[in-house]
């Protein structure tokens, strides 16, 4: 893989439209131990491209844990946006 980039909660975030990162916020006031749960999203999304990328041997992994290829950052952005989306329901 040539190029990574960080895959982040707070890179998630800044991709989000405002109306959705709003309806989150008020999903945590209303589940507060949803607090984490972007943040958790995120990580299983990440950790499901890093481990796709070094199943195959031939692959240099990069040595930072929060990357992801690059060519594979639009997609997790919608693969976490969903997963968020679908545990939010009715609020986006």
């Amino acid at each position: 893989m040539a190029t990574w980039v960080p895959f982040t909660e707070a890179v998630f975030q800044n991709a989000l439209p405002v109306f959705v990162l709003e309806a989150h916020a008020a999903w945590v006031v209303a589940n507060p131990t949803k607090v984490n749960r972007m943040g958790e999203i995120v990580a299983a999304v990440r950790a499901v491209f890093r481990e796709a990328v070094q199943a195959n041997p031939a692959n240099v992994m990069d040595s930072e844990t929060d990357t992801i290829p690059a060519a594979g950052l639009e997609y997790a952005l919608d693969m976490a946006a969903y997963r968020l989306w679908v545990e939010m329901g009715d609020l986006v």
